[in-house]
């Protein structure tokens, strides 16, 4: 490899990797989240309003 780029995994080690039944190209699981005030929101609903993105950050301190 040059100028340090990482190798993409092959599609059986990203499947060893991948959660059962959770695909790349497959729906995403029902779940449930808090909005900034509390209430539930279900993915569902976020997701039947238009194309969707999630981002997880990880809090420190």
């Amino acid at each position: 490899m040059e100028g340090g780029e990482a190798a993409e995994p092959s599609e059986e080690e990203a499947a060893m990797h991948a959660p059962e039944g959770i695909n790349a190209e497959g729906p995403a699981p029902e779940a449930r989240f808090e909005d900034g005030q509390g209430a539930p929101v279900m993915l569902s609903g976020l997701w039947a309003r238009g194309p969707l993105a999630l981002v997880f950050l990880r809090h420190l301190g």
